[in-house]
């Protein structure tokens, strides 16, 4: 069974939800991804094909560590952003209530 052929449209998708930063997608995708490795887990009848899930697995592994990296930075980033407009807001809402803006 060619199981990367049947992974690889939801890698893409995973990746380019990371880029996106769409993360109600990238866990809807982890979960489908999960899934759909549980049942070649349990469907899996040759050694032939538990050699080749296997590597399938570690290749996996390794592709969704490096997207779960790439997600933790965009999300420090965000909550950077996020917390350095929060302040610029409170500054704003400060000089106003004090008339000077």
């Amino acid at each position: 069974m060619d199981y990367f052929s049947q992974v690889r449209p939801l890698i893409e998708a995973l990746k380019l939800a990371t880029e996106n930063k769409d993360w109600d997608e990238v866990k809807t995708l982890d979960e489908q991804l999960r899934s759909q490795i549980e049942v070649w887990v349990k469907g899996v009848s040759t050694e032939e094909e538990k050699a080749s899930l296997g590597t399938l697995l570690r290749k996996l592994e390794t592709i969704i560590a490096l997207v779960k990296d790439g997600a933790i930075k965009h999300r420090a980033q965000l909550q950077e952003e996020l917390s350095r407009l929060n302040k610029e807001q409170k500054a704003v809402a400060s000089y106003k209530r004090s008339g000077l803006l």
